[in-house]
Order: structure tokens, then C-alpha cells, then sequence
């Protein structure tokens, strides 16, 4: 499926204008609607179950029959779709991108699912910090803003589990987290579809197979924080402008999931550079024990720098 243009006018009043972003199992356009004389933007995302025809073809391998490939689909769906409307009740929350509609869509002539979802339009830091550096004081505010963010979801009993970069967003005031909960369920539910993307900013637990809890999502902020105080490298990468190769970043990684001892930042205060290496310690008894543990200690390094 995915031909998201065939759906059009989305709900009714929107028009995809172009494709702005592609991850493991989805894809963003950025879509407009024409209302008295003003033209408007928003974001569509739109999640296609199963990705692709190898992974039907993977499933008939595994023993399915169109029958049970069907029913697995659908609870697959409909799991997915429940985490949506979960996330539903974050909207207009502060440092959280709001999700403003959500559709799903079977295929009439295949097997499979399109899931649409509308939400805000932002700048992803990805995107943000391509061509520039975030100066130490707003890599502050940006690690407090997500910790806000994760205390909302400490409320839930959310466990983000996938903050990278691509998944934090730039706004004019602030900085919000998305996608949380989505990633997650697909990688929950789809142990019959194939698994891709990166573990850069995974911790080593959740890299192991390993229960995990919140502290998870304190270490991948911790090293989203790193890297953007590193000129945009995680640790143990070759200092920029050095060009970081694939095996580079492949030995990077096993370094860090073997626990070696994360080398501490150059020219950063060494209160925010203690700060950040405790986020990210090998050890998840040794990081902070909350995201609100972790704001507050940030907000104490903003009062301090500001008092300066």
C-alpha cells in the first residue's frame, strides 16, 4: 500500500504537498488545506502494514495462511492504533508533539494496512542541526524540555524507547518529543516482520534483550545530549570533522555495549559534563533514578549559568 495519494483529500480537506521524511516502518509528508483564502500546513505520517510483499512472503514461509495472516494484521493494527489514541491524551501538553487525527485503512484488494496519522508540523533536530551546532546553554533547555516530556510519560507508564534526534522536534519556543509509543508497539507486535534500523542511542539493556525501565529512556537522552555538545557525535567516534565511516560507528557502538567508560566531553562545564556521563552509565543503577531526578539537575545548571 502507501500510495498515501490515493487517499486524497485527506479527512476531507488535505492535500499532500510533499515527502519529508522516511523511517523503518513509515513515512511523513507534509500535507495543506485551503480554508477561507489562508492556506494551512500540518504532517501525516502513514505506517503501511506489512511494509512490503517480501514480508508476506516471509509470513507464508512461517506457516500462514491468507486466513491467519489477515487476523494477525488486523490485532497488529488495531495495536498500533491503540497506542495512538493513547497518545491522543497528550495533546496540547508542552514539549509532546499533538497528535491531531488518526485514520485506519484496510486494503480491499490485498492483504495489509495503512495507518495515517495527522499531527503538528516541526522541524525534526535531525533535520535542525544538519549544517549547525546547538550552543551549551540551549542543549540545556533541550535536555530539561525532554525530561518534561518523559515525566508526562512516567505518568502513563510510558517507556519512550526510541529517543534519537529524529524523533525530537524543534519548535519556535520549545523542543517536543514524538513518536513515542508507536516504535515501540510495532517492535512489540511484529515478531513475524522483519527488523531494521540503528541502535545508536539504545540502551544497553534494551540492546541486550534485557527488561528495561525508564532508565532506558535516560540514557538515550543522555547520549542524544552528548552528541550534540560533541559537534554531533556520539561516543567514541573519530572527532569532526573526521569523516565517522560505518565501522567506525559499528565499533563505536560495541564499545559502549561492552560497558567501557565513556570519555568525558572537551571545553563543557564540568557540572554538565558529569551530568551527561551519569544519563549514560553502563550501569542503569548508576544513572539518574527519574526524568524529574535529571531536570532538576539541569535546571540547576541553567540558574548557575545564568547567574554568571
Amino acid at each position: 500500500m502507501s500510495d498515501i495519494k490515493k487517499y486524497e483529500p485527506l479527512w476531507n480537506a488535505w492535500y499532500v504537498e510533499s515527502l519529508i521524511g522516511q523511517g523503518e516502518f513509515s513515512k511523513v509528508y507534509k500535507i495543506r488545506q485551503e480554508a477561507a483564502g489562508k492556506t494551512y500546513y500540518s504532517a501525516v505520517k502513514i505506517i503501511s502494514i506489512p511494509l512490503d510483499d517480501n514480508e508476506i512472503r516471509q509470513m507464508k514461509r512461517e506457516g500462514f495462511d491468507d486466513a491467519a495472516m489477515r487476523e494477525f494484521l488486523r490485532d497488529f493494527a488495531k495495536n498500533i492504533f491503540s497506542e495512538i489514541e493513547l497518545m491522543n491524551e497528550f495533546r496540547g501538553k508542552s514539549h509532546i508533539v499533538s497528535f491531531e487525527d488518526s485514520l485506519i485503512i484496510e486494503d480491499r484488494n490485498s492483504i495489509g494496512y495503512d495507518i495515517l496519522i495527522r499531527m503538528e508540523l516541526l522541524t525534526s533536530l535531525a533535520d535542525f542541526t544538519t549544517d549547525t551546532f546547538l550552543p551549551q546553554a540551549e542543549v540545556v533547555k533541550l535536555g530539561i524540555h525532554m525530561c518534561r516530556a518523559l515525566e508526562l510519560c512516567a505518568r502513563k507508564n510510558i517507556i519512550h524507547r526510541d529517543i534519537k534526534p529524529e524523533n525530537i522536534f524543534v519548535s519556535p519556543k520549545d523542543y517536543k518529543l514524538g513518536d513515542f509509543g508507536i516504535a515501540r508497539q510495532i517492535e512489540r507486535t511484529s515478531s513475524q516482520l522483519s527488523k531494521k534500523g540503528t541502535n545508536t542511542y539504545m540502551a544497553p539493556e534494551v540492546f541486550r534483550y534485557e527488561a528495561y525501565g525508564a532508565g532506558a529512556d535516560i540514557y538515550s537522552l543522555g547520549i542524544v545530549l552528548y552528541s550534540l555538545l560533541n559537534q554531533n557525535r556520539t561516543p567514541f567516534l573519530p572527532e569532526f570533522p573526521e569523516p565517522a565511516l560505518l565501522s567506525h560507528r559499528e565499533a563505536a557502538m560495541r564499545r559502549r555495549m561492552n560497558g567501557e567508560t565513556i570519555p568525558a566531553l572537551k571545553g563543557i562545564d564540568p557540572e554538565l559534563n558529569g551530568l551527561i556521563l551519569k544519563a549514560c552509565a553502563y550501569d542503569r543503577q548508576d544513572r539518574f533514578s527519574s526524568p524529574g531526578e535529571m531536570r532538576e539537575a539541569l535546571e540547576i545548571i541553567a540558574r548557575t549559568a545564568g547567574e554568571r
